[in-house]
């Protein structure tokens, strides 16, 4: 019998399709925050195994269906953390935080990133808020600790470090604190006995090995360290910097077998593996020799001529051991074998780069627009050719080359700071400053993009930034040469004479075999208008580098200066027998033999070091000839190049001027001679003949009367 149909009446009808779709959604957002929690657990148990590609995937798939999961959010930087992405690590740990203000660990880690860059304020801040929050949580006050560490005040860290590992045995980087503070003070014994202590306590905790590992190289206990290092493979096997790393420590101790056989046994236990391949080709290149180093890529190349990975390896080769014309051959052998594949593409930008390195632009620059042709998008033909444009001073050029890489590889850091050097060269310091913000957010260590950050801070004029940057880099290595130059130059562009002066002390206390202390003194007693002592700095960095070509040129320019034009010119011989090359001596001993000699075998002499300066574009070594040429009687040649040279300076130089003028006089043009001397008398500063230039300027009726 068929059941009767009962039919609902409007209103009832109504409220059921309202409760239908209030359910159905519900029962949805159930299946979603079911289906988000089951690949939130999935991404952990992954992640516990150490299958972070796999864990990535699941914590991805929870994101897509739950946005804002502060969880899934945390484990990525977690990853990210371990894959050292230091840039990615640190954007997810702060999404996190801005998801769930109060995730402390999220803010722990943050605070790290701080720290490790050197923005000791903010880590600080963080540090102090989680504190508040939790005033007995070891790892934070371990934070603390180190954070004490890095503001020089060492005693208080040693306390806290102490208590923290007094109350918890599993805060290893107490244990790291703790012990290099031990170390530093010399009581060697403490520290040892707390790294033991730390590693019973925590067998698993690799890190604690290689810290003490570190502490008995430091005090040359070898095998100790050796031990370690084995223990720290045991450990963890399957990593491969641990075996690279203990390989590194034998052939330092010139235990060259045990140091191959490491790495042998590293390319065995993965046999297809051209990364571990070539650990053992760079150690055999480096310890073995050039030859043990290409038979064993030749071997592999024969073993497995698929992996081209080999034959770019076996280019290199070539090319450090200087054999350009077997590289080049190789890189044509493969561009023959790939043709327009990716391989083909990689060994033409090798091959152009190598005819660049080699001189050879015009070559280079075909190889690289063949490239681009079939690929005009490639990252490596692209950034080549930024830097072939750098090189030539196409500065515009270049700058879109690399801003073109960084389109498609935002996070090539390297191109960034070369994109940064580009734009301080066409004098963009704001936008230099910008990407290299970019390249310390993401590269905390580099010590290089520091300083080119205080650099360019420096230009901005903000020398509170550039002192904050160079300062937080001698925290870390109180003895870096690049650290303290910057440190003297920020004290210079602010006239702060004895802080300059005490970091120029440093840099000859540190390094008092490196010239540069002594030209860094020189320069910074000539700015306070003391020339002896800057004369005594420079014959002092002579006596320890004799052929240091610009301490001789400073000491000469200060001969001239006090008008011991004998002195300045055998200084100038001396330099030109050693580097007959270089052109400032050649100028200055020529415009010397001219002024304060003048017979006839001097001017020969002078216009025989000025004839190079022809097809120059530098209106002072143009002078030089020019006045040469003049003293000598070709009046002529000194018209036409003194012409060049005017036109090159554009009216700026006065004794060129009076040069020129001159010439014009003795040809008999007086209209000419008058615009000219008096262009240069009228300058207001004093230049060598301007005496002569006002007495001409008299007989002429002009401005010098």
């Amino acid at each position: 019998m068929v059941k009767p149909v009962t039919f609902v009446r409007p209103r009832h009808a109504a409220i059921m399709l309202i409760l239908f779709i209030v359910l159905g959604g519900l029962f949805s957002c159930a299946d979603r925050d079911k289906s988000a929690a089951s690949y939130l657990e999935r991404g952990k148990a992954l992640y516990e195994q150490g299958d972070y590609v796999k864990a990535r995937l699941e914590f991805r798939n929870v994101l897509q269906i739950a946005p804002r999961n502060a969880a899934a959010y945390f484990y990525l930087g977690e990853i990210a953390e371990k894959e050292q992405d230091w840039k990615q690590s640190f954007a997810l740990y702060s999404k996190v935080v801005e998801l769930e203000p109060g995730h402390f660990q999220a803010r722990m880690k943050t605070a790290q990133f701080y720290l490790l860059g050197g923005e000791l304020e903010k880590a600080e801040g963080i540090v102090a808020a989680l504190l508040t929050d939790r005033p007995a949580d070891q790892a934070a006050r371990t934070l603390k600790a180190m954070i004490l560490v890095r503001q020089g005040k060492e005693e208080q860290a040693l306390q806290l470090a102490r208590d923290v590992w007094a109350r918890d045995k599993h805060q290893v980087q107490a244990v790291i604190v703790l012990s290099s503070l031990y170390l530093k003070r010399g009581e060697i014994s403490k520290g040892e006995a707390v790294l033991e202590e730390g590693i019973r306590n925590n067998p698993d905790e690799s890190v604690l090995y290689l810290t003490y590992a570190q502490f008995a190289v430091s005090r040359n206990q070898t095998e100790k360290a050796a031990e370690l290092l084995r223990r720290l493979v045991t450990l963890e096997p399957d990593r491969l910097e641990h075996r690279k790393r203990l390989a590194r420590f034998y052939a330092g101790t010139g235990r060259l077998d045990e140091a191959e056989t490491v790495l042998r046994e590293a390319v065995s236990q993965e046999p297809g593996g051209s990364r571990r391949v070539l650990l053992l080709v760079d150690f055999l290149a480096e310890r073995r020799g050039m030859q043990q180093a290409e038979e064993e890529l030749l071997r592999v190349i024969d073993a497995q001529p698929d992996v081209l990975d080999y034959r770019f390896a076996l280019g290199a080769l070539y090319r450090s051991a200087g054999r350009k014309e077997d590289a080049e051959a190789l890189y044509r052998a493969i561009v023959e074998r790939e043709g327009g594949r990716p391989g083909g593409l990689k060994a033409r930008t090798r091959l152009a780069e190598l005819l660049f390195q080699s001189g050879d632009h015009a070559a280079a620059a075909d190889w690289v627009a063949e490239t681009l042709k079939e690929s005009p998008g490639n990252s490596e033909a692209l950034l080549l050719r930024g830097r072939m444009a750098l090189a030539k001073n196409d500065i515009k050029d270049a700058i879109a080359d690399f801003r073109a890489v960084l389109r498609d590889q935002s996070d090539a850091l390297a191109v960034r700071s070369l994109l940064a050097s580009a734009q301080i060269l066409n004098d963009e310091p704001e936008l230099a400053r910008e990407n290299l913000r970019k390249v310390v957010a993401g590269q905390p260590g580099n010590v290089d993009a520091r300083l080119a950050l205080a650099r360019v801070s420096l230009m901005l004029q903000d020398e509170d930034k550039a002192l904050e940057l160079v300062d937080g880099v001698l925290a870390r290595e109180p003895g870096n040469l690049k650290a303290l130059l910057a440190l003297t130059d920020i004290h210079v562009a602010g006239e702060s004479w004895q802080a300059a002066q005490e970091a120029v002390d440093r840099i000859v206390a540190a390094y008092p075999d490196n010239p540069v202390g002594y030209y860094r003194r020189g320069r910074l007693s000539l700015a306070q208008q003391d020339a002896g002592a800057a004369a005594m700095a420079y014959r002092r960095g002579l006596e320890v580098a004799p052929d240091n070509v610009p301490l001789a040129l400073s000491l000469a320019g200060i001969y001239e200066m006090n008008g011991d034009a004998d002195e300045a010119m055998a200084l100038y011989e001396k330099i030109l027998v050693r580097h007959p090359g270089v052109s400032v001596a050649a100028n200055n001993l020529a415009a010397n033999l001219v002024q304060h000699r003048g017979d006839k075998d001097s001017l020969e002499r002078a216009l025989d070091l000025a004839r190079r300066f022809e097809d120059s574009d530098n209106p002072f070594f143009l002078d030089t000839l020019g006045w040469a040429y003049f003293k000598s009687g070709q009046v002529d040649e000194a018209l036409r190049v003194l012409n060049k040279a005017v036109g090159i300076e554009a009216g700026r130089i006065p004794v060129i001027q009076y040069h020129l003028g001159m010439v014009y006089f003795e040809k008999g043009d007086a209209q000419s001679a008058r615009t000219w001397l008096e262009a240069a008398v009228t300058k207001g500063r004093d230049f060598a003949g301007m005496e002569e230039a006002k007495a001409t300027l008299e007989k002429l009726g002009g401005a010098g009367s």
